[in-house]
């Protein structure tokens, strides 16, 4: 079973050219007054750090900690191929200047000569570069590539629709920023692994209890066979009378435990079966999720061709 994708920012910004986006931005902004003391510069880094771990290659597990285990940086294990909680991961601890520095300048490294050299070319290409990336983690790339003489150039460029644009994507990456800053981590997901384990020994209590009915059934028709030769001796031989007895005491108490076996195992199926169901409702999320993703993908290509 596939894990389910979790978007940083993307799955937000899919709407970030709209009227409705931009007003409920500065709705929200108002009523949160501590994001107003991120400046535009961290809430531009830290959109193209967000976006930089959506922007993840569809199919594959990129190892996420070998950047960070380069320059010294500690993370839980189990984060390793989750973009989503090594994103929050890091967020947490994004109010710290040297390690926000140590994340834009070291782990989010890119190759300034080479990328710098296209993009002196032509002022289209950078245009281009920066709005594929929404505007403001675009200016912030051009930051990190070491092409800071080029930010004042393209924000004159801007055109109306687009200030409108980079103002309100500023006021949404302030806003998640703060969340993310002062929410507590995700919960983490299970893994396919442990879903599949768990399936596994889902089945293998089914099987179990197949067995055990069948052994049930085979020994009830014994009882009933011995039963009925124990009371046909006791009338030919009352000697043995008292040994029926003493067996219908031990059938009773077999049928008890027999009973209250039924019972743990009636609510243990009830447990099975009500974890098979939440498997498969986390089946069906994960192809919707699969689907609003693919669609979200191409959108966001869409907007990066216009």
């Amino acid at each position: 079973m596939a894990r389910r994708k979790r978007y940083l920012v993307l799955s937000d910004l899919a709407s970030s050219k709209t009227a409705d986006f931009a007003e409920r931005q500065q709705a929200d902004f108002a009523d949160c007054p501590a994001a107003a003391r991120y400046s535009d510069e961290e809430a531009e880094d830290f959109l193209l750090v967000a976006m930089t771990y959506d922007f993840g290659v569809p199919g594959k597990r990129p190892d996420l900690g070998k950047p960070l285990r380069k320059v010294g940086i500690s993370y839980p294990p189990d984060l390793t191929y989750d973009s989503y909680r090594m994103g929050r991961h890091i967020f947490r601890r994004w109010g710290d200047q040297q390690f926000r520095k140590l994340i834009i300048g070291r782990v989010m490294h890119v190759n300034a000569g080479s990328w710098g050299g296209v993009l002196r070319r032509k002022l289209t290409a950078v245009m281009e570069m920066v709005e594929h990336y929404l505007l403001a983690a675009g200016v912030a790339a051009l930051r990190l590539a070491g092409l800071d003489d080029l930010i004042p150039a393209v924000k004159s460029a801007f055109s109306p629709e687009q200030q409108a644009h980079y103002a309100a994507v500023l006021l949404y990456g302030k806003l998640t920023l703060h969340r993310f800053i002062t929410e507590p981590e995700p919960a983490r997901a299970p893994s396919r692994w442990e879903q599949r384990k768990l399936l596994r020994r889902l089945r293998l209590r089914q099987v179990q209890m197949r067995s055990l009915r069948r052994s049930l059934y085979h020994l009830r028709r014994e009882r009933k066979a011995l039963l009925s030769r124990l009371r046909a001796l006791s009338e030919e031989a009352p000697e043995v009378r008292l040994l029926a007895e003493q067996l219908e005491a031990v059938e009773a108490e077999r049928q008890a435990a027999e009973s209250r076996h039924a019972e743990a195992a009636a609510a243990q199926r009830l447990q099975y079966e009500a974890a098979i169901a939440a498997l498969r409702t986390q089946v069906e999320a994960v192809r919707a999720d699969h689907a609003q993703a693919l669609a979200l993908r191409d959108r966001l290509l869409g907007a990066t061709r216009r």
